[in-house]
């Protein structure tokens, strides 16, 4: 069995392999460059940490696409991803619905809990273009589709979210283990639970408009707004935590009634066609 046949045979586990040992594998590589005695990341640190993540899911999925499926598979990959006819509503959740929510439970934490929690204004937020963008060419534009075409998508959103989940993991220890100590595996739990949650969402929204220019949306207002709004200078590292709590809760709400809807509330456009 050749490498094309494999991928073919079991493309969605092909592309996490590849994508967890691109990024990690990097990450690796730049810590042993930057940092080989393990010191605490340094901005520059991150910077460079930040760069195998951006790049690895759009290169497993492109490259993937092109051994599996060669110059059509490219250009059905490029139809998903420019996709933009869709009803103004799905621009309207991609944009809103995070930047909103997050505010929301700053506000409300300001208010109830302590003003450290103020909204603030962070160039950081622009960081997020750029992961919504790349990234989204293995995440939606291949895995996605094929889990799919084998689960709904509430399985398909869980597979992939608790997958793009710990897929951070690396990454967020070397940021943020040392300054989290002992209290990092918590604060990445809560990371990961409410990433899942709206990984489910992006899936959904996928299925029912197959724009994969939606899904880039949605990925780069999660993290543009997660960096835009929190004041982390202001708060503690349990403070932070608190906030993945409640927007955890939030989004798993989100999910449930989005699973309780009718099925065919939800049903998807139909499929594009690449010529």
């Amino acid at each position: 069995m050749n490498l094309k046949s494999i991928v073919e045979r079991h493309a969605v586990w092909a592309y996490f392999g590849l994508v967890f040992a691109l990024a990690w594998g990097g990450i690796f590589l730049v810590v042993q460059t930057v940092s080989p005695s393990g010191d605490a990341a340094s901005p520059a640190m991150i910077g460079i940490v930040a760069l195998p993540m951006l790049l690895a899911p759009g290169l497993a999925g492109i490259t993937l696409t092109a051994l599996a499926e060669g110059r059509a598979g490219l250009r059905a990959l490029w139809a998903r991803m420019t996709h933009w006819r869709v009803d103004a509503r799905w621009y309207l959740v991609a944009l809103f619905v995070m930047p909103l929510a997050v505010l929301a439970i700053l506000a409300g934490l300001a208010l109830l809990v302590t003003p450290a929690y103020a909204p603030v204004l962070s160039l950081l937020g622009v960081a997020g273009l750029a992961a919504g963008y790349l990234e989204e060419f293995g995440w939606t534009g291949f895995a996605t589709p094929r889990l799919l075409s084998v689960r709904g998508p509430l399985a398909a959103g869980l597979v992939l979210g608790v997958l793009w989940g710990l897929w951070h993991g690396l990454a967020d220890y070397v940021i943020r283990g040392h300054t989290h100590g002992a209290f990092w595996p918590v604060a990445f739990a809560l990371f990961v639970l409410a990433v899942t949650a709206w990984r489910v969402l992006m899936v959904w929204v996928y299925h029912t408009t197959q724009s994969g220019l939606v899904a880039q949306l949605m990925h780069f207002s999660y993290t543009g707004s997660l960096a835009l709004f929190i004041p982390l200078d202001a708060i503690s590292h349990a403070q932070d935590a608190l906030i993945y709590v409640v927007l955890a809760v939030a989004l798993w709400i989100g999910v449930a009634a989005l699973a309780l809807r009718p099925r065919r509330a939800i049903e998807p456009q139909a499929e594009l066609s690449v010529k």
